[in-house]
């Protein structure tokens, strides 16, 4: 027990020491617990799906007669089809808006930065079931915006396109790329300041409250 306690001890006197043991405590059983959260489910859903007696039988009889009898059909195709230009447009749409906007205000080309990022977090921690609710209480017939602006009927039936349901999705989407981003932004700020500044040999004081940076 002594001999534990004392590696401790000098693990946390050791620079960066603290940070790598939270590292170890709060963010692997975070990500392994929600890999469990998410990677058992879908695979299961899965497996049932390619073999539906699986956990009737066991793995002692395996046929993929199921699965390519689901393949063979022509619906199947088209699903795959519309899920990957779903899935692509709405990836390549949110990564521009939230690259774009990121470098906006991390320059500061526009006013209000905070409330920008506001809006970003707010959109970030919003449930995915009420941001479609409150996209089709607007957007449909009679609704919010029919109702504001006096719109004639089917005035927002694009809304209800391909198109349109990329563009919600990118919405959707879009704050994750625009923290990552300006999380790179400002970790680049921060090695060229410390570079410029060596090259001017000064000593500077960099104040953060994040463990990582500090160590």
């Amino acid at each position: 027990m002594r001999s534990n306690s004392g590696s401790l001890r000098t693990l946390f006197r050791n620079k960066g020491g603290k940070a790598r043991v939270q590292k170890l405590v709060l963010i692997w059983p975070s990500i392994l617990l929600l890999l469990g959260l998410i990677v058992y489910p879908f695979a299961s859903i899965l497996l049932q799906s390619m073999f539906p007696q699986l956990f009737d039988t066991g793995f002692s009889v395996l046929s993929f007669s199921s699965f390519a009898k689901v393949l063979k059909t022509s619906y199947t195709y088209k699903a795959i089809v519309d899920a990957l230009l779903f899935g692509g447009g709405a990836s390549v749409l949110s990564a521009v808006i939230g690259t774009f906007l990121a470098v906006l205000v991390h320059r500061k080309w526009v006013y209000g930065q905070r409330f920008i990022n506001l809006v970003v977090w707010i959109i970030f921690f919003t449930p995915s079931y009420l941001v479609a609710e409150g996209w089709v209480l607007m957007m449909q017939q009679k609704g919010i915006l029919s109702g504001l602006f006096s719109l004639k009927d089917g005035s927002l039936d694009w809304f209800f396109t391909p198109a349109g349901l990329i563009a919600a999705m990118a919405f959707r989407l879009f704050p994750v790329v625009y923290l990552s981003v300006m999380a790179g932004l400002r970790e680049e700020m921060r090695f060229e300041l410390v570079r410029i500044f060596k090259q001017l040999d000064m000593t500077v004081v960099y104040v953060t409250h994040d463990q990582m940076e500090a160590d």
